[in-house]
């Protein structure tokens, strides 16, 4: 049981993204309840239904989307606009 939980460890913040769905306040609340019970900071921001159109379509560009192939590993990157990369 330890093992599976030490990702919370990891971990300080919850982020509620709406997207204006049906029954929101009810998720957002949970997300809440979530981050207090963790302990963790709560913030929420508005989602981009283009964006989101955009992941489930596949229209994936570089320039808004982390795109990460196989055998490809997610690292940090300070030097540039965004704070991943894949490599």
């Amino acid at each position: 049981m330890e093992t599976e939980q030490s990702w919370i460890k990891q971990y300080n913040w919850a982020t509620y993204i709406d997207w204006d769905f049906a029954n929101s306040n009810q998720y957002r609340e949970y997300t809440k309840r979530c981050a207090e019970f963790l302990n963790w900071n709560y913030d929420q921001i508005k989602g981009d239904p283009a964006l989101m159109q955009k992941f489930v379509d596949g229209d994936w560009n570089e320039s808004e989307f982390l795109i990460v192939k196989q055998g490809r590993k997610i690292k940090e990157n300070v030097t540039d606009k965004g704070i991943i990369k894949a490599e």
